[in-house]
């Protein structure tokens, strides 16, 4: 009997660490530890680095309020996209010339949703600073948008000061980083993992399979996360991509 794989980055911080304590806690209590008393050692140990490094991070005040400020941005340069393309079925001409000029410095930045967070930061310090220039403000005010962009820059500067402060933070954290941590802990998971299934290849002992259907059935729980996720951000990226591609297929075809 062999062990399953699993994708170990996909899991967010709290499952990863809520999957590797209960990963010793099916080892131990199966006896699948027992064999490799030194490797398991070594699995502990980092385990305590990981267990310590993460609680700072959930302790930090600034990580919720960077998600949520995060999440905010991305909503509202989505709406001025949205906004720009139903703009181009005004019925007047100099409203749908305005929103063909935003709408393609809009998509010189690209889409927001596949950047991180820090080219999400850059990129909308650049398409503010357009929208600003003396040539796109009657555009912008043609349109009616500058209310909903004052409020993308004040979300753009309350992430970035949010930023600012949880680096001046992570001056007082630990020397391993979450993800140092992750990547140690990945190493010794799968060197165990591999043990394991190393010793029931040339030895085949009864004694273990009970902890392997343990690990095993842990281990398809967080695959069935994994996998569900993924499906619900397919189905968001899908929904959106209809909902622009109706917009677009509703401009007249006479252009502006």
């Amino acid at each position: 009997m062999q062990t399953e794989i699993i994708h170990l980055p996909s899991l967010r911080n709290e499952e990863y660490y809520t999957f590797m304590n209960q990963v010793i806690g099916a080892a131990e209590t199966n006896g699948l530890s027992e064999p490799f008393a030194e490797l398991w050692a070594v699995f502990k140990a980092r385990f305590e680095v990981l267990k310590r490094t993460l609680e700072v991070v959930r302790k930090s005040v600034f990580t919720a309020a960077m998600s949520r400020t995060d999440r905010t941005r991305s909503a509202l340069h989505r709406d001025l996209g949205l906004r720009v393309r139903c703009a181009l079925h005004y019925p007047d001409a100099p409203r749908r010339a305005a929103a063909v000029r935003l709408g393609n410095l809009i998509a010189h930045y690209g889409k927001l949703a596949g950047f991180s967070r820090d080219q999400k930061t850059g990129a909308l310090d650049n398409l503010l600073h357009d929208l600003n220039r003396p040539d796109i403000v009657p555009d912008v005010t043609l349109l009616d948008l500058t209310g909903l962009l004052a409020m993308l820059g004040e979300a753009a500067a309350q992430y970035k000061s949010l930023k600012m402060q949880r680096n001046d933070e992570d001056s007082a954290r630990p020397p391993t980083s979450a993800r140092e941590a992750r990547r140690a802990m990945n190493e010794v998971f799968r060197e165990f993992r591999l043990s394991v299934d190393t010793r029931n290849t040339l030895v085949a002992p009864e004694s273990l399979n009970a902890g392997v259907r343990a690990l095993n059935h842990l281990i398809g729980h967080y695959n069935a996360l994994i996998a569900q996720r993924a499906a619900a951000r397919k189905a968001r990226a899908l929904a959106m991509w209809e909902m622009e591609r109706e917009i677009d297929n509703a401009v007249p075809a006479a252009g502006v």
